[in-house]
């Protein structure tokens, strides 16, 4: 009895969340709302490319070692720009970064999308990631500089969860767009004219996703009176990384988590299509269905923490991800597969808020960007390697091996997270 009352106050505490996101909105600080609705278009984009773009390379002739390539190219891209982006996003603001990324990705993902050469397909998704970087590190810490501590993971969960809403509609119109598009021109919706139509609409997305980032009003910061004052060489003074030795445990974890996942995340639309002979469409319906229980799950993100702790929540869940992650990689037919799929999504992914204030508590304001910097050269190093050396076992139908390094390095982060034991003088920047 006791269970079923904790699970009905759980669907309230969804409700409830539910009720906040729909009914106050209006009331929401101004940069919270056009943060929102950047989040709400950039991430309908994310989904359509998150099922396509793998699919899309494939289609152009090119092979899963290839597609490894591409997306380790793309995260090495993006690791190795980490650090110089943290300095300048610290520097010039927030709303600044946010615009010079989506200019750039906009450009990019044109080329990307556009050309058939694989040097240029290579340049551009080198280009993409680069400037995605300036977005990376700039979320986070504009959520905290925008918003009350204690408020926090309640704003961020609710980000998230309207982020993996519109990442389902997403995924749903990523197969729609391109069975469309097979109809009305009688070719295939697995031809690469039919995805590349889908993939275009991304880049509408991302320009409206442009406008609504065009109505954050700035944070006053340091006026900068010349690019090289930005981008001077005391910036790289070790004492201005100082704040690396309050988070080196946290850096080896994610690191480790994100190195296993690299072995399996950007195969999984391949992965469906080789293995279950399935289309393009019913593979963005699988998709788009796997986010609902994820966003509503990233609801009770508040609940969790205030009943665990943020880095013992953290490790539960990577705990409660570990066995799925596994399971994926056995023969045992798809229905089992796809729930094993879902079920690694929800808990190696909705903690992804508590993660994000967990990282900011850790450091000072004028350190953020470059902490998630930091953070981001590591996971992105390792995961461009990790990727590229999965290519292989995908190509060769060996499927068990990405699944089992995943599980084991999910295994391994969540003992990390879960032993962590934070100096909480360390937790006065929150």
């Amino acid at each position: 009895m006791t269970g079923l009352i904790k699970h009905k106050n759980n669907i309230a505490q969804v409700g409830s969340n539910l009720k906040s996101l729909a009914l106050r909105y209006r009331s929401y600080p101004r940069n919270i709302k056009a943060f929102l609705l950047n989040v709400i278009f950039s991430s309908l984009g994310s989904g359509i490319y998150e099922v396509l773009i793998s699919l899309y390379l494939l289609s152009i002739g090119y092979s899963e070692t290839f597609v490894g390539l591409f997306f380790s190219i793309g995260a090495i891209s993006l690791g190795l720009f980490a650090i110089p982006a943290g300095i300048i996003s610290d520097k010039i603001g927030r709303k600044t970064s946010f615009i010079i990324s989506r200019i750039g990705m906009i450009i990019s993902l044109f080329l990307l999308i556009t050309f058939v050469n694989s040097v240029v397909i290579l340049l551009s998704i080198a280009l993409f990631n680069i400037f995605q970087v300036f977005y990376i590190v700039s979320s986070a810490p504009f959520i905290v500089e925008v918003v009350p501590m204690q408020h926090r993971v309640r704003v961020s969960s609710i980000i998230f969860f309207t982020s993996f809403i519109a990442m389902t509609v997403g995924n749903l119109l990523s197969g729609t767009l391109s069975s469309i598009y097979g109809k009305t021109f009688s070719v295939s919706q697995n031809s690469p004219q039919a995805i590349r139509f889908s993939l275009y609409f991304y880049i509408i997305l991302l320009i409206i996703s442009l406008i609504s980032i065009l109505r954050i009003r700035e944070i006053p910061k340091t006026k900068i009176e010349s690019v090289s004052s930005f981008l001077r060489l005391s910036d790289l003074n070790l004492k201005n990384f100082s704040f690396l030795k309050g988070i080196i445990v946290v850096l080896i974890a994610a690191t480790i988590v994100n190195l296993g996942a690299s072995f399996i995340l950007p195969f999984f639309p391949i992965y469906f299509k080789s293995r279950f002979n399935i289309s393009t469409q019913y593979i963005g319906l699988l998709f788009s269905l796997s986010n609902i229980p994820l966003a509503f799950a990233s609801l009770l993100n508040d609940k969790i923490v205030k009943r665990f702790g943020m880095n013992k929540s953290i490790a539960l869940c990577q705990f409660l991800g570990t066995p799925f992650a596994l399971l994926m990689g056995f023969p045992l037919g798809f229905h089992i597969t796809y729930f094993a799929f879902v079920m690694r999504k929800i808990f190696l992914n909705f903690y992804g808020p508590i993660w994000d204030n967990f990282l900011m508590g850790l450091v000072r304001s004028e350190d953020r960007g470059k902490a998630l910097a930091f953070i981001n050269l590591s996971i992105n190093i390792f995961s461009g390697i990790g990727t590229a050396i999965s290519g292989y076992f995908f190509k060769a139908n060996l499927y068990l091996y990405p699944f089992l390094i995943a599980s084991i390095c999910t295994f391994i982060a969540a003992l990390i997270y879960y032993n962590y034991k934070p100096d909480n003088s360390s937790l006065r920047f929150q």
